[in-house]
């Protein structure tokens, strides 16, 4: 297996889990600042 292309598979992982991660708390902080209901 090629380890260049292994290496941006890893990479690319676990920049989306943490662009996931960062969208979560966004939306968290988007909705602590919403008036409640």
């Amino acid at each position: 297996m090629n380890h260049g292309l292994f290496l941006v598979s890893i990479i690319l992982a676990v920049m989306t889990l943490n662009n996931d991660y960062i969208k979560k708390n966004y939306i968290k902080k988007i909705i602590s600042k919403m008036p409640n209901r």
